[in-house]
């Protein structure tokens, strides 16, 4: 049926509901095909917008079904980079909350935005952390730090919020300091001082320095 479909957005929007059927009675091998095909499918829509706008469509649909993976497979083909964020911590936010570390795991493995990489590979140390999962949660930390090493820019950013009555500044809280901070109170906070230590030498900001050693301090 979705074969006779002409208009490539419905047919990608067909093919992306006859995939979430089969996921929902666990036929795993069938829903990857025609998600392959929703994808490939959505990639001859020759205008982006639309292109975005149906895959965003679909990605939402299985995120809200809590198909967290085929939500994620079908958001990191999004052509527009904030609408394909978006999307993709959308889903893995649903997954982690869920403990659900397989797909989230999977999604940081192959993930190359260094800010997603970074959030979420400190989601998973926090998660490990919980269930006093120590070691595990501290390769996470690891993982992190390489990551938000790479976040490129400047290390402390602000980001202008439209608001009613005009814009607002604000800092970014997903900038490599931002970043770097949170790694290093959690190596306080799982008792490894030195490793606190030694990310807080990484920052350039003196006085964030001296603040995040006071915190540190105090894990002592």
């Amino acid at each position: 049926l979705a074969n006779t479909i002409g208009d490539a957005s419905a047919k990608a929007e067909v093919l992306g509901a006859i995939a979430q059927a089969y996921l929902e009675v666990g036929q795993t091998d069938p829903a990857t095909q025609l998600l392959n095909q929703t994808i490939a499918t959505a990639q001859t829509i020759g205008d982006a917008s639309s292109r975005s706008y149906i895959l965003r469509t679909i990605a939402e649909q299985l995120t809200f079904a809590g198909h967290y993976q085929a939500a994620i497979e079908i958001a990191e083909a999004i052509p527009e980079d904030s609408e394909r964020l978006a999307k993709l911590n959308e889903a893995l936010e649903k997954a982690i909350a869920l403990g659900d570390l397989t797909t989230v795991l999977k999604a940081v493995g192959h993930a190359e935005n260094p800010v997603l990489k970074t959030r979420w590979l400190i989601a998973i140390a926090d998660h490990y952390s919980q269930i006093e999962q120590i070691k595990e949660s501290t390769n996470s930390l690891n993982q992190a730090l390489e990551a938000a090493l790479t976040i490129p820019g400047d290390e402390s950013k602000t980001v202008v919020m439209q608001g009613g009555e005009g814009s607002l500044t604000v800092e970014d809280t997903q900038d490599r300091e931002s970043f770097l901070a949170a790694i290093a109170l959690r190596y306080a906070q799982m008792n490894q001082t030195s490793q606190a230590q030694q990310v807080v030498q990484k920052l350039n900001s003196p006085a964030l320095q001296q603040q995040l050693m006071n915190q540190i301090s105090c894990y002592l």
